[in-house]
């Protein structure tokens, strides 16, 4: 998850981006339940996961469809819901999945960054350890 964030928003919150998809410009904001707040929470790329709305709704989400989706807190179990859907059904190559096949970049980059955060949570101090109490941590 981390290394999605990293390259996704480069942990930046507020990075929104307005991308619809071709159905949903075929649509008028008042055929959404939600109206136009849910039409442009489909069609936005959201902080610091960076997913669309309309994943949220294909992989049958069940929480807002509203600017709530940047916030970090949402924004994170947003993402990790679509992650889980995708592990669940057993698809290969998941972060192509996640991305889309035109960003496929970014499923390579964070490929190549996960042995750093892979390392990162090997040699940070156990829960509840005082900084301090912590032993220095070797250079790689």
């Amino acid at each position: 998850m981390c290394a999605i964030v990293e390259v996704s928003s480069g942990w930046n919150p507020s990075l929104r981006e307005w991308e619809p998809e071709r159905w949903l410009l075929a649509n008028h904001p008042n055929d959404f339940r939600g109206g136009e707040e849910e039409y442009i929470a489909l069609g936005t790329r959201w902080g610091l996961m960076q997913f669309m709305g309309s994943r949220l709704r294909e992989m049958e989400w069940k929480g807002p469809f509203t600017a709530e989706l940047g916030e970090p807190e949402m924004n994170l179990k947003a993402g990790c819901f679509i992650l889980r859907r995708l592990l669940d059904s057993g698809s290969k190559n998941i972060l192509i999945h996640y991305y889309g096949i035109e960003r496929r970049r970014m499923a390579d980059l964070t490929l190549k960054l996960l042995p750093v955060f892979e390392r990162f949570v090997q040699e940070r101090p156990a829960v509840g350890t005082r900084l301090s109490d912590s032993r220095p941590v070797p250079s790689p």
